[in-house]
């Protein structure tokens, strides 16, 4: 068997298996592009007089009195400065719903509070990441990302005329879904094994907890105000900053810089901020301050962090033009077509085969 008919098998049976998961993640991820809150687009920044932060602290004390039983997890900004802000809310003795709070960044108020992964976002992103199945789910997408990096190699390498077929019209006759599976599998493949390779790495890392293998990697990425024992007493401090001063203040060693996310602890707070025009691997930067307010010396994250920083803005798009987020979302119309055409053809070839099998049963054998 030479390496050509090899390619072709392992190509088809690859595709085939990995078609139904594959296209329920791409148009997901299709989705989650258009989604205007997912990249967080518009949110605040130091040089934007209008928006005040006042009231981040505000919400947070009165959900405290509110929910008592509950502790305040990771905070988000909405996709713009008009929008509210979000925070969840876990409960402190590991029994009972997980929340999800909405409250005005600038007078406070609290908005609405829901059970947690019930916005169009969460359920999005729960059908992109486990297809609703949990770690089984996980293992299946995950399947599939090393079978789709699978099936854009042995793709290319067994199509003859590459340079005709990219310049063809992908719709040129006789066969339409041929020419199109063709063209958006030589126009998007380095898109399509870039979402994959990425979004592999990315799922692997959000997983590990699961996999038992999550508390060591992350307690080496923690930043240094969560780095406590636990075995130490945390001495109530009173804070000489307010949270919207830590906040500016972060922002202030980031001309530019976006807030991306937010988390209090009784060690401190820790504010990520969002630059879109940096380099993939320094996209997000951790700035942290102590119970009492003063900023924590910054150290070098590790080099895995990097690697999965970068991963994260490759992946989603973080950038700053508009112009790239929309080829993003041009791009990530090519799987789904690859996807769609890749089985059709398969049918289409077996077809005439079975046709033909049925005439020579029907055939009356002359006497």
């Amino acid at each position: 068997m030479n390496w050509r008919a090899l390619f072709w098998r392992l190509h088809r049976w690859v595709g085939l298996a990995c078609a139904a998961v594959f296209l329920v993640v791409a148009l997901t991820g299709t989705a989650l592009l258009i989604e205007p809150q997912i990249n967080l687009k518009g949110a605040v920044r130091l040089d934007d007089p209008a928006t005040s932060l006042a009231g981040v602290e505000t919400a947070l004390g009165r959900l405290a009195v509110d929910y008592p039983h509950h502790q305040p997890g990771l905070i988000l900004p909405g996709s713009t400065s008009q929008r509210s802000w979000q925070v969840g809310l876990r409960p402190a003795s590991g029994e009972g719903p997980a929340l999800s709070a909405e409250f005005d960044p600038g007078s406070g108020r609290v908005l609405r509070v829901d059970k947690a992964e019930t916005s169009l976002r969460d359920v999005l992103l729960k059908l992109h990441n486990s297809l609703f199945l949990g770690v089984t789910g996980k293992l299946v997408v995950l399947a599939m990302a090393l079978g789709v990096i699978c099936l854009t190699i042995t793709g290319v390498a067994m199509m003859r005329r590459r340079w005709k077929a990219l310049t063809s019209s992908p719709l040129a006759p006789p066969l339409r879904a041929r020419s199109l599976h063709h063209w958006t599998g030589l126009v998007g493949g380095l898109f399509i094994v870039l979402w994959a390779s990425t979004g592999f790495m990315l799922l692997v890392y959000k997983s590990l907890p699961e996999f038992g293998v999550g508390s060591t990697v992350k307690a080496r990425s923690a930043p240094a105000s969560e780095a406590a024992p636990e075995t130490q007493a945390v001495q109530p401090t009173v804070p000489q900053t307010s949270l919207s001063q830590m906040i500016e203040a972060a922002l202030a060693l980031h001309p530019g810089g976006e807030v991306q996310a937010l988390s209090r602890s009784p060690h401190g707070v820790m504010v990520i901020v969002l630059n879109r025009d940096a380099a993939p691997w320094r996209k997000s930067t951790m700035v942290a301050f102590d119970a009492a307010g003063a900023p924590v010396p910054a150290r070098e994250p590790p080099g895995f962090m990097k690697v999965m920083i970068a991963a994260k803005a490759l992946h989603t798009g973080l950038w700053e033009r508009s112009w790239l987020h929309a080829v993003y979302v041009l791009f990530s119309l090519t799987p789904i077509a690859v996807v769609v055409t890749g089985p059709w053809l398969w049918l289409r070839r077996r077809r005439p085969a079975r046709n033909k099998a049925e005439r020579s049963t029907r055939r009356i054998p002359s006497a």
